[in-house]
Parts: structure tokens; C-alpha cells; sequence
């Protein structure tokens, strides 16, 4: 079984994913006895036992501030995992990223704090995929004019750093300012081929008589909109 340090609390649903080797990682948030949070990560091989390097304790890394929200985890192509997650408030949080390398480390230029996924908002949970390159491309929901909500997207590479053509917003996808529409919360996939799916439901303000639907739209490579679309 895997657990957090007899000091700790465990204060969010684990997250998992594979690690490319037949093993995989699993990962929690944590409350130490000193009030401060951290992530609880494990690695267990296709046996379910902790891989040479790893210990049965797992690594606890990463330092976020706030309250934990909602929390993800993608592997990062080399064994290692990024962690998604949201803090605050869950209508208007802040929303961070971080990876993590086969070895349990924080992976160099991604501060521990985590990379900041946006400089504005997050209403609800990430949509969270591996970019296929070390990196990671993340949707969510932003409360925008009067109430109304936008769908946006970031792309942070292996590094840490913001793809070419992403501002520290992220970048919008659909626009509040659409007339007697909202829009729910995002999914995302990577294309093998290249590329990346966004799906999100669009709703009217009377579900009855304006029922939703359902836009799915292509992303390039590179993260940026297709122009075909």
C-alpha cells in the first residue's frame, strides 16, 4: 500500500498515470503536522514495487500555498509525471503546473512553487494532456463579462517555460460575448499524429428550449488553432 508520512495528511484524491516502463506514478497532496502542503509522489514498477532509487515513502515535493482544488497527473514522455493542479477558490482560482522526473525530483526550470498555468483565473476543474515532448497543454473555464465564462488554453514545454504564441493569460477559444450562450467545462486529448481535440459543451440560458451542444475543435502541433477550423 502506498502512504503518506505518519506526520502527514492526505488532503486530495491521488492522481496516477503510466510511466512508459509497465510501472506507474501516483500522486496526492499532503498536510504535514507544521501546516505546510506539499505532493506525495510514488513509483511502483509492474510488480507494485518502488523501482531502484524510489523508497516505499515515495518523494514529497513541490510547495504550493493555497488550498488545493482540483488535481491531475500526465506522464511526461520520460518516465517521469506533470502535475496539475488548481488553489483558492473554485470559482476563481489560481491554476499551476509541475513536473516531475522518473527519480522523484522536481525537473530543472520548473520552480517548486510550480510554473503558473495563468495569470487570471480558474472557474472548475483542468483539462490536462501530454503534449507528446516532455510538456503539457491545459484547458479550463474563465469567469468572464457578466458572469458568462470563456474557454482557455496554455501550453508549457518540458522546461517549464510558455510555448511560442502563449501569453501569460493563456490563450481564448471561445468568446463571452457570444450572443445568449455559456460554456461548461473543457476536455482535451493529444492527436497521435500531431496535434491536440478540445472538446466543451455550449449551453443557452434555457436548457429546454435551447438545448446544448457539443464543439469539438483541432489544435496544431504546435498548440496553436488550427486554420482550417
Amino acid at each position: 500500500a502506498l502512504s503518506s508520512a505518519a506526520s502527514s495528511t492526505r488532503i486530495t484524491a491521488p492522481a496516477i498515470c503510466a510511466d512508459g516502463s509497465g510501472g506507474a506514478l501516483v500522486a496526492w497532496g499532503e498536510l504535514d503536522s507544521l501546516g505546510a502542503i506539499a505532493f506525495r509522489i510514488h513509483r511502483v514498477d509492474g510488480a507494485g514495487d518502488p523501482p531502484t532509487g524510489w523508497t516505499a515513502s515515495g518523494s514529497r515535493v513541490g510547495t504550493p500555498l493555497a488550498p488545493l482544488g482540483a488535481f491531475a497527473s500526465v506522464p511526461d514522455g520520460a518516465g517521469g509525471a506533470i502535475l496539475a493542479w488548481t488553489e483558492g477558490n473554485s470559482t476563481a482560482a489560481s491554476a499551476f503546473a509541475l513536473r516531475i522526473t522518473a527519480t522523484g525530483a522536481v525537473a530543472a526550470g520548473w520552480p517548486a512553487r510550480g510554473a503558473s498555468v495563468t495569470s487570471g483565473t480558474v472557474d472548475g476543474p483542468l483539462g490536462v494532456v501530454e503534449d507528446g515532448a516532455g510538456g503539457v497543454l491545459l484547458t479550463w473555464r474563465r469567469t468572464a463579462v457578466g458572469a458568462r465564462h470563456d474557454i482557455h488554453y496554455q501550453r508549457l514545454l518540458g522546461s517549464g517555460a510558455r510555448a511560442a504564441g502563449f501569453p501569460a493569460a493563456g490563450r481564448s477559444i471561445t468568446s463571452s460575448l457570444i450572443f445568449r450562450t455559456d460554456f461548461l467545462w473543457p476536455s482535451v486529448v493529444r492527436d497521435p499524429v500531431g496535434g491536440f481535440w478540445v472538446s466543451y459543451p455550449l449551453v443557452g440560458p434555457d436548457p429546454e428550449s435551447e438545448p446544448s451542444e457539443s464543439i469539438v475543435l483541432r489544435l496544431l502541433a504546435t498548440g496553436l488553432p488550427d486554420p482550417d477550423q
